[in-house]
């Protein structure tokens, strides 16, 4: 009989290893439920970060093409301009009877004009280098 009160003892110590093993498992349960919605509110603000990025990014592409717009049209705007003042420069010499120097003028703005447009073609082709050169870089 003296072996029945000592497994009495036993069973209580298993038992409560056992309700001890359930708690720290209940408790890992809750960790990581706690670890999962810190997690998902981590990736919810990185999802607002990243979309607020985007937009900026989009603004500022849109703010740069419409400066860069701007500014082509303001150039080619001043070779209207210089091609205007000189058609009536040379229209009012032939109109007064200078027609040698109407001749002369049509000849400096015809090799000016073509400098101008040899210069685009050359700058354009300089501009497909560099991005050529810096697509092999990034290739690379």
């Amino acid at each position: 009989m003296s072996n029945l009160p000592d497994a009495q003892n036993k069973a209580i110590p298993e038992e409560s290893v056992i309700r001890d093993l359930i708690n720290v498992q209940q408790g890992d349960l809750e960790v990581k439920r706690l670890e999962a919605s810190n997690r998902k509110a981590e990736i919810e603000s990185n999802e607002r970060i990243a979309l607020a990025s985007i937009q900026a990014q989009s603004n500022s592409d849109l703010y740069h093409s419409k400066t860069f717009k701007y500014a082509y049209l303001v150039s080619q705007l001043k070779v209207v301009v210089i091609a205007i003042i000189i058609a009536v420069i040379v229209g009012l010499a032939i109109v007064y009877g200078y027609s040698e120097l109407a001749t002369d003028i049509a000849k400096y703005a015809f090799f000016a004009i073509s400098g101008y447009f040899a210069g685009l073609g050359h700058s354009q082709v300089i501009q497909r280098r560099k991005n050529t050169s810096i697509s092999n870089k990034e290739d690379e």
